[in-house]
């Protein structure tokens, strides 16, 4: 393997009959030949890979964020992923939920029977719960500011849907005292949404807003905020998404 990747990264598509591979390299100049050399091996040895694509970013952990302009080794960059009668575009780099078999319980946690005239999705990633919410709802506003996911977010999502290519606390500053939403969904990174989003949609008037969320510690922190605003937990779901380890993912319904 190269030494100028850091770490490796693989995304599996429903059927588990293709395979991304994501390299992650350290900061400095990488060996372009020595890169395509080691992509054409990952061919060679995995029949069923579809692509490799290389980033300039150590962590892989900020995927759909900072990790900088792919360079496709090998393949095509992007492919299908398939979920809950629904057909996704993911591209390398983009985030998507990982495991399979959960992925359309997670849907149906979020999304259940709501319908309605407004939904309001931030932190869109590629349209998980805009694309199914489009089927549902008159108009839903699907928010994302990562370059890696904004052009998958616009090609999943049916014509109702307005994609904003802005961060959530730019749309919410921008649109105050003009939504008037019956359902928001968050799924914000690790971070959580922190006191100024959390604030920015306790102001609006939603009849439910539904979390989804990969950390406890901030969820509790912001349900702290949210409880201080006059919304109450209504439900509680967990989804053990990454089986034998410590995460947890949350979907909580908030209701006033």
């Amino acid at each position: 393997m190269p030494e100028e990747i850091a770490e490796i990264e693989m995304f599996a598509d429903a059927a588990d009959e293709r395979l991304m591979v994501e390299l992650y390299l350290r900061p400095g100049r990488a060996d372009g030949d020595a890169l395509l050399k080691f992509a054409g091996a990952l061919a060679t040895a995995i029949p069923d890979l579809h692509g490799v694509a290389s980033f300039a970013h150590v962590d892989s952990r900020s995927r759909g964020s900072d990790t900088g302009t792919p360079r496709l080794l090998h393949g095509t960059s992007s492919m299908s992923y398939e979920a809950a009668e629904e057909i996704y575009r993911v591209s390398a780099g983009a985030f998507f939920q990982t495991n399979r078999f959960l992925i359309p319980r997670m849907i149906e946690l979020t999304i259940g029977e709501r319908k309605g005239s407004l939904a309001v999705d931030l932190y869109s990633g590629v349209g998980l719960f805009a694309a199914p919410l489009g089927r549902r709802f008159d108009r839903v506003i699907a928010v994302e500011s990562s370059p890696l996911s904004i052009d998958d977010l616009r090609a999943n999502v049916p014509e109702n849907v307005k994609v904003s290519s802005q961060s959530a606390e730019a749309y919410l500053a921008s649109a105050a005292g003009t939504l008037k939403p019956e359902l928001i969904v968050v799924d914000p990174p690790r971070s959580g949404l922190g006191e100024g989003v959390t604030a920015q949609i306790a102001r609006l008037d939603a009849r439910e807003v539904v979390y989804v969320s990969c950390d406890p510690a901030t969820l509790a922190r912001d349900l702290k905020q949210f409880a201080s605003d006059g919304w109450r937990v209504g439900e509680i779901h967990l989804i053990d998404l990454f089986p034998q380890t410590f995460h947890i993912e949350t979907c909580t319904v908030l209701r006033r």
